[in-house]
């Protein structure tokens, strides 16, 4: 495969072809999304565009005039089979631009589009318009998962627009910096436990002799920043304070009356932690001082069979329900053998590599925090899988390392779950050059950085390089009510990826191609 540096030269090499270009071109003007879409049902009212609403909301940021429920829960009034439609238009638009970014880079290098970039690819794999590959329905949250999904929830300890000590969610910033914060009594998607955790805090820290902290630029002053609350599906909780740094009499004093006053009231608090912080922003460093003041170290977390245990700052999916949905599709879609090795990259408390460990020869794990790093590694043992293993670092710097370590015989199956800014380019190259990935199944939640990342490795500079071409896709819908989403990417080599078009040339009937596309 190519490796990004050179330019390929000969026969059939150039600019993209003008038949090329004319056969995208009208795929593209044909897939020109409609600016806004309809609703199902006799309501004439007109849906919103998705990818309207978050540059909409991104850019009202500061100056947002609601509620804390309109913020948290801007998709709530409408119905959930709308939401989910909108939320697969959002994705489908998203698979629609791989073609966009791949043209644009064959053009900048002077090559060929692959196949999959053209008209005749996807009429033949029956895709949706314009998009290179098929998608699968999208999975939504069961009914009854629908409210209190959220087993996360950061909790801003500020003053509301009546100047009143409450525990929520930003509304907004004024102009001195300071925060207005809106109380979540309301917002569906935070469980009851945690709504009457904030209404509990919020009463603590009203009678408390220590202040809020003051966000002001240049003020740093007062104690009481933020709260955050993790809840299993058993209710118990575990419960991170974080406030600006206290030593000696007024630590003891704070964390005795903290503790006092919090386990007074039922909530299930099995594990309470403190944070300090005295950063401007509430965003604190990685080695800000972490200390357990009361019960377990670590939440149990049920997961596809297994008992996974993950601390306050530990990454877990927020929505166990379609957790549960997303592993089955992941495991679905990386179809490991037991003879293969599967790369879990990102791999976080080691959820996606232990759910799968079963169907494959090896797991190995690639994560750059390390307290996730050991996470990973507890709940191995704790859940008694010997195959698996898992490795502290950056990802660019160690996969290479691990791959060479392989022997050159066994195919290797990758899951890339990175953060949204999407995959470093090295890392990119490294998993389009090496020959042993056979397979990647990348899970974003950011569809337009996962999009350019898609087309990097389906277009390397050698036309005859064995890239990656996209196969199938899925919306998994983990964020109910909000305007975030998940994608299930499936990419296989293109050596492996039977050219749909000869198939239907030969008179096969285009449903049974696609589905073996997509198989």
């Amino acid at each position: 495969a190519g490796d990004g540096k050179g330019k390929g030269k000969g026969k059939g090499k150039g600019k993209v072809s003008e038949e090329g270009s004319k056969r995208s071109a009208e795929g593209e003007a044909d897939a020109s999304e409609p600016k806004r879409q309809k609703t199902s049902g006799d309501s004439a009212e007109l849906v919103p565009n998705l990818k309207e609403m978050r540059e909409r909301i991104k850019v009202q940021k500061r100056a947002f005039d609601g509620s804390a429920l309109e913020k948290a829960a801007p998709l709530l009034k409408w119905d959930y089979p709308t939401q989910l439609s909108m939320k697969a238009t959002y994705v489908k638009t998203a698979v629609r631009s791989f073609t966009k970014h791949a043209l644009k880079r064959c053009e900048k290098l002077s090559r060929q589009p692959p196949p999959w970039c053209l008209k005749e690819w996807w009429t033949a794999v029956k895709a949706p318009q314009g998009c290179c590959c098929p998608l699968d329905t999208p999975i939504g949250a069961p009914e009854e998962s629908l409210r209190g999904w959220r087993n996360k929830c950061e909790f801003t300890i500020g003053h509301n627009e009546a100047g009143e000590v409450d525990v929520g969610f930003i509304l907004k910033i004024r102009p001195d910096g300071a925060l207005v914060v809106g109380g979540v009594q309301e917002v569906p998607l935070v469980p009851a436990a945690m709504q009457k955790l904030c209404s509990t805090v919020s009463a603590i820290v009203a009678s408390s002799p220590f202040a809020v902290f003051d966000r002001r630029g240049g003020a740093k002053s007062g104690v009481w920043r933020m709260l955050l609350a993790r809840q299993n599906p058993a209710g118990e909780m575990l419960v991170m304070v974080q406030t600006a740094t206290l030593e000696g009499e007024d630590r003891t004093r704070f964390v005795d009356a903290f503790l006092a006053k919090l386990l007074a009231v039922d909530l299930g608090v099995i594990s309470v932690y403190l944070q300090f912080n005295s950063e401007v922003t509430d965003a604190a460093r990685p080695n800000a001082p972490i200390h357990l003041l009361h019960g377990k170290p670590r939440l149990e977390m049920p997961m596809q069979g297994l008992r996974l245990e993950i601390g306050p700052l530990s990454f877990f999916n927020p929505n166990t329900t379609t957790c549960e949905l997303l592993m089955e599709a992941i495991i679905k879609y990386l179809c490991p053998r037991k003879t293969d090795v599967i790369l879990d990259i990102f791999s976080g408390v080691g959820t996606i590599g232990l759910c799968a460990a079963k169907f494959c020869d090896q797991v190995i794990g690639v994560e750059i925090v390390a307290e996730a790093v050991e996470d990973a590694r507890r709940n191995a043992e704790r859940n008694g899988i010997t195959n698996a293993v898992f490795h502290a670092g950056k990802a660019e710097d160690l996969v290479p390392r691990l791959l060479g370590d392989l022997d050159e015989s066994l195919e290797v199956c990758a899951v890339v779950d990175p953060s949204r800014a999407g995959l470093h380019p090295k890392l990119v190259d490294i998993l389009r050059g090496r020959a042993q990935v056979v397979r990647i199944v990348y899970v974003s939640c950011n569809a337009e950085s996962m999009a350019e990342d898609v087309a990097k490795l389906g277009t390397s500079t050698e036309e005859e390089a064995d890239d990656f071409v996209p196969v199938r896709a899925v919306a998994v819908d983990s964020f109910p009510q909000t305007l975030h989403v998940e994608v299930v990417q499936l990419l296989e080599r293109s050596s492996r990826v039977a050219d749909p078009r000869k198939a239907v040339a030969e008179g096969a009937p285009s449903e049974a191609v696609a589905e073996g596309l997509a198989s």
